[in-house]
């Protein structure tokens, strides 16, 4: 596994060289969908040693993601700002909660439970900006609550909200044609919008902490370099167990503080992406909370993305054939992330696989006493399963480089290689990768 610890710490320093020559050239790398190079989290990254080679992939994929992302605009009307943003109803705060918010958050009283913090909205002198999901709004929601929502559109409305968003590039970056490039997408689109309405409200007045889950996504950077310019203190959560966290790697549009899980978090953001010690603070997870490992047994888990389909398909098959087979498990439950269980091709390929367990039915029987967890592509489930002691954590990589937990970065972890692309992993010793959530514990703020 050395060539993939290898790719990955190119990656880290063409990300360093990529964010330095934006600088130099005066492009707006807060705003920019490209600058942390998120778009290669979900893509097939390929093997290669030649930082040339390397380059090339990452530019390439860059591209074709960003004109996706970009197209994407066309289903939305505008960014609607929902809440009390009279600056009567702001002065009451002194702390803001950056998140995302879905519908079934919301109790009939309007009271919100954040999905990351797991905690309530009750909270005196705290103000929630939600970035919200779903198309449909809560019926009632809280006077310290904003709710931030992107109105779905026609196609002609859209694609208006498109056009008339790339004139506005073009009129504020003149013709400084690299930074609209850079700016061409609907994370950016969001930013934009996200940095008017702080400005425009003052929101930043007398507030004194930004808290967020850090994705570095450029709504999050904007809002952070907006919040170290207005002297307020901004602390990030790495609310994930992600194999390769590399956009979260440390730049001047890191928050000036970031709370990590485990030994193992504090590892890997100090020594492979480049945090300074003084700037990581290590707390038990906001998010995570220990289970039985009965919850991962007997379950396929599926990432918000799967980058190739086909790829896990095959794989779903070569294990069940010549891996499976010999073990004679309990039958597999097929778990959908909660963003993609409405969506079609999901549904369907969640069929797919249940028509696929169908084939091997002579040895996958209820009675039988050996289980199987089995996790796919970029997801933090891989971690939690082996901290639960769950036997048999299998793990089906669509990008090696990305998705694969090295002991490199993850000490704990003993790895074996079942197929290409398959992986069966071991925990040596307990409670580094992840310290759970403590049970009635809120988080203090």
């Amino acid at each position: 596994m050395k060539d993939i610890n290898l790719v990955r710490n190119k990656i880290i320093s063409f990300k360093k060289e990529y964010l330095k020559k934006l600088i130099a050239k005066n492009i707006d790398a807060e705003i920019s969908s490209l600058s942390c190079l998120k778009y290669l989290m979900y893509s097939n990254l390929k093997k290669q040693n030649n930082i040339r080679k390397i380059t090339k992939n990452i530019n390439n994929i860059n591209f074709f993601k960003q004109l996706k992302n970009l197209l994407y605009i066309k289903n939305f009307s505008s960014v609607d700002i929902h809440g009390d943003c009279s600056k009567q109803n702001l002065a009451k705060y002194n702390r803001i909660i950056f998140s995302w918010s879905y519908t079934k958050n919301f109790k009939n009283n309007g009271l919100f439970t954040d999905p990351y913090f797991k905690i309530t909205s009750n909270k005196k002198k705290i103000l929630w900006i939600l970035v919200h999901a779903d198309d449909q709004l809560p019926k009632k929601f809280n006077k310290n609550l904003i709710i931030i929502q992107t109105k779905k559109s026609n196609i002609i409305s859209g694609s208006i909200n498109l056009l008339k968003y790339v004139l506005k590039l073009i009129k504020l970056n003149k013709i400084k044609l690299f930074n609209i490039y850079h700016q061409l997408s609907f994370d950016s689109y969001l930013a934009h919008e996200l940095k008017k309405h702080f400005v425009e409200q003052e929101f930043f007045k007398v507030i004194k902490k930004v808290y967020m889950p850090l994705e570095s996504q450029p709504f999050q950077n904007s809002i952070i370099k907006l919040a170290k310019e207005e002297n307020v203190k901004t602390i990030g959560f790495d609310h994930t167990h992600n194999p390769f966290p590399f956009w979260n790697s440390y730049s001047y549009l890191s928050p000036d503080i970031l709370s990590v899980h485990s030994n193992c978090g504090l590892k890997i953001y100090s020594k492979y992406l480049g945090w300074p010690k003084n700037k990581l603070k290590k707390i038990s997870s906001v998010r995570t909370e220990k289970r039985n490992k009965e919850f991962f047994s007997n379950k396929i888990f599926l990432p918000i993305i799967v980058g190739d389909f086909n790829k896990v398909f095959l794989c779903l098959d070569i294990l069940f054939k010549n891996y499976l087979s010999k073990l004679k498990i309990k039958p597999l439950k097929v778990c959908l992330h909660p963003a993609t269980q409405k969506i079609k091709k999901y549904k369907n390929f969640e069929k797919k696989i249940y028509k696929l367990q169908n084939k091997y039915l002579s040895f996958i029987k209820k009675n039988n006493k050996n289980s199987a967890s089995i996790h796919i592509g970029n997801i933090s489930t891989v971690i939690e399963s082996l901290e639960c002691k769950t036997p048999k954590v299998i793990h089906i990589t669509t990008s090696e480089i990305l998705d694969f937990f090295s002991s490199q970065l993850w000490i704990p972890i003993n790895s074996k290689q079942i197929s290409n692309s398959i992986f069966e992993y071991k925990l040596r010793k307990y409670g580094q990768c992840v310290i759970f959530k403590k049970k009635r514990n809120s988080l203090k703020l």
